[in-house]
């Protein structure tokens, strides 16, 4: 009799495939050898067309491979794919400065200069000493500007004051998405510092958008919608957080994907009268 175990592990990293053909031969009964080849093949074959499934690949192997795709496509100027693939290639070694670096890389060509200085700021953070990365997010970091006349203009409103007052309680940092309602109320999204807050005109803080349901990543954008909601783009966890307008979370838009209802790194948004939101 012979018998035939397949196990296939299944884990975000890889696919683990182990094969295991035992056979025994009952006393006085004789199979044929051509047997245990046709078995064997067709497990093989088998393995080869489900998708997603390499054999003896380990993940530092396929974090590689990846990563030599993307290189690959950054070459060719195929700039998305190189970070589709620099990114997949950090979910399996997340501490891989490497795959970072190129990664940045990659944002930059494309022209993601915001997300080009998070990864660059990363590994800055991790590795004071990387002069190479440091150089480069001080350059992107720089305004760049030609002087063309100086005077004081006198034809312009006071802003708010971020660094007074309730805002004491916040690191408001690298403000990258910004709306106001038809009370005049500010609501800010701040990259830098992973926080979303809603400002009154006097300047003081009505809310904070958070929820213990979830931990903020790097907050992008935020829009009005219908009844007071509120959208907020989340560019690291690639999601969208729908909030009521006195800041209770209703939902979470989206998942970490290129398919049907998946975000890659999304950053504005715009939502009409009807509730459909455009990212």
């Amino acid at each position: 009799m012979y018998l035939v175990f397949l196990t296939v592990n299944i884990t975000k990293i890889r696919v683990h495939t182990k094969i295991f053909i035992l056979y025994k031969m009952e006393r006085g009964m004789r199979i044929p050898h051509p047997a245990i080849k046709l078995v064997f093949y067709l497990v093989i074959l088998l393995l080869i067309s489900l998708p997603g499934i390499s054999l003896g690949q380990t993940p530092a192997e396929k974090a590689f491979e990846l990563f030599k795709e993307g290189v690959s496509h950054l070459n060719r100027l195929e700039y998305e794919a190189a970070i589709d693939r620099f990114r997949r290639a950090l979910r399996i070694e997340p501490d891989n400065d490497r795959f970072r670096y190129f990664l940045a890389m990659g944002y930059y060509r494309a022209g993601y200069e915001e997300q080009a200085l998070y990864e660059l700021g990363t590994i800055i953070n991790k590795n004071p000493e990387d002069g190479i990365s440091r150089n480069i997010y001080e350059y992107l970091n720089k305004k760049r500007f030609k002087l063309i006349n100086i005077g004081k203009s006198t034809n312009y409103t006071p802003g708010l004051t971020l660094t007074k007052g309730s805002f004491a309680n916040y690191s408001v940092v690298n403000i990258t998405g910004i709306d106001v309602d038809t009370e005049g109320n500010l609501y800010i999204a701040c990259f830098g510092s992973k926080v979303a807050l809603k400002i009154s005109p006097q300047g003081k803080v009505i809310l904070s958008f958070t929820s213990p349901k979830i931990n903020n990543g790097r907050l992008y954008d935020i829009k009005l919608g219908p009844n007071g909601t509120v959208y907020i783009s989340d560019f690291s966890r690639d999601t969208i957080y729908v909030y009521s307008e006195r800041g209770k979370l209703l939902n979470i838009i989206g998942s970490s994907g290129t398919g049907e209802g998946e975000l890659y790194g999304p950053t504005s948004l715009a939502v009409d009268s009807d509730g459909d939101v455009y990212v």
